[in-house]
């Protein structure tokens, strides 16, 4: 008698599975084997064990094998990242503040190393970004193309960023800007939503002696030109380095000389420029009534830029400038900035820039295994390491092409430079 004439298979419910064996004669074996396809983990956890068994009911006896336990594992990933604004309407202008607010959401059961990814639009000029997570809350550096790596988000954790910018209008290339993060990770991959936003820009006369082009006709002609006239003014101040980074020009503290410095004309996009003295010190005469902005170009490698009109300082100790980029043809540089000055009766003095001499940036970072899964339609095998930066698993041939590898590394990440950064 074959094997299959001895057992049938009877119905599978309830999670057993029932076979009738018709006969068994002293000495006989009979194999049954069994292809079991694991579930979804429930989402609310992380593993899911599975014990099975078998056991053979003989009239009023039954007879139980040995137990076997495997463990499933919970591979769901789901990061959600929502972004929201403070304007409640599509169309800025020169100067407006606009902010960014992002979240970042894991609702899956892993931990995850995420980076965290936003190119700033041009036209937005970047006051701060703020990062907040469960443990700390840091302020990151104003670079245009925002990158924070190895942010880990534990499952239920809410990640927040806040990105404060003003609209300068110098700065932008296209009058639609739009503003959305993206995530990325180990089989992660997303982006949140964009949001829109309109510049108005300003349809400003270019000279203010046009204000006089519809003056009655009696006037005569020497009276007309001495309505053209225009008393000059100038803009002068400082580039110094601030040693002790307090945001304020202090006795001693050396100023900067060979910076060169923009005067731009906001309506005219007229520019003059300058290069700081020895003492640091730049000076614009002959200015008209108008709207400007100042741009210092200096060298990032060399120098990054002091906080910008620290709280207490006064006007002519502080500095007036942030950092931002500028496209110059096909090349974007990296520039410090003042926000629109306005000229009308007076000269403006003591628009300084500060600057903080560059700092070492060095990072160690050491990656060690922890764990390997192996899963595949035959079997699911967990190798284990102890912080090990090599690992070798086996795979069966013919499983190689349907098999789910899952790696779990340990990232030391240490800070061996002189500049604070967040991880």
């Amino acid at each position: 008698m074959s094997e299959q004439e001895t057992y049938q298979y009877l119905e599978y419910k309830d999670d057993v599975l029932r076979y009738r064996i018709d006969r068994l004669e002293p000495g006989q074996t009979i194999s049954v084997g069994v292809k079991l396809t694991a579930q979804r983990v429930e989402t609310n956890k992380q593993e899911e064990k599975i014990l099975q068994y078998f056991k053979v009911i003989d009239q009023d006896t039954t007879y139980f094998s040995n137990y076997m336990e495997k463990s499933v594992k919970q591979s769901r990933i789901e990061i959600d990242v929502k972004q929201t604004t403070n304007r409640t309407e599509k169309k800025i202008k020169n100067g407006d503040e606009v902010k960014f607010f992002i979240t970042i959401e894991n609702k899956g059961v892993i931990e995850k190393d995420i980076t965290i990814e936003d190119e700033i639009p041009y036209g937005l000029m970047i006051n701060k970004i703020r990062l907040k997570t469960k443990d700390r809350e840091m302020l990151l550096e104003d670079e245009m193309n925002l990158l924070v790596e190895h942010v880990v988000i534990n499952p239920g954790e809410i990640i927040e960023l806040e990105i404060d910018t003003t609209v300068d209008t110098t700065t932008m290339t296209k009058q639609e800007i739009e503003n959305y993060v993206r995530i990325k990770g180990i089989n992660i991959s997303g982006e949140s939503n964009k949001i829109s936003l309109f510049i108005e820009l300003d349809q400003e006369q270019n000279s203010e002696n046009n204000e006089n082009d519809n003056q009655d006709n009696k006037e005569d002609d020497s009276s007309s030109n001495e309505n053209l006239e225009e008393t000059p003014y100038s803009i002068s101040g400082r580039a110094w380095i601030d040693t002790n980074e307090n945001g304020k020009q202090d006795s001693g503290e050396m100023g900067i000389s060979d910076i060169p410095v923009f005067l731009i004309n906001e309506s005219t996009k007229e520019q003059l420029m300058e290069k700081t003295k020895e003492d640091g010190i730049y000076t614009f005469d002959k200015i008209k009534k108008g709207n400007y902005i100042i741009i210092f170009q200096y060298d990032p490698t060399k120098y990054v830029v002091t906080t910008y009109q620290k709280e207490g300082v006064s006007q002519e100790l502080n500095s007036d400038v942030m950092k931002g980029k500028l496209t110059i043809g096909d090349e974007t540089v990296t520039i410090a900035k003042t926000k629109t000055l306005r000229i009308e009766s007076q000269n403006l003095e003591n628009i300084n820039a500060g600057f903080v001499e560059g700092k070492k940036q060095d990072f160690k970072i050491d990656k060690t295994i922890q764990q390997v899964i192996v899963e595949n339609k035959k079997e699911t095998k967990v190798y284990s390491y102890n912080q090990s930066k090599l690992a070798k698993i086996e795979i069966d041939a013919k499983q190689i092409e349907n098999s789910n590898v899952m790696i779990t590394y340990n990232i030391a990440i240490q800070n061996q430079g002189e500049v604070a950064r967040i991880c």
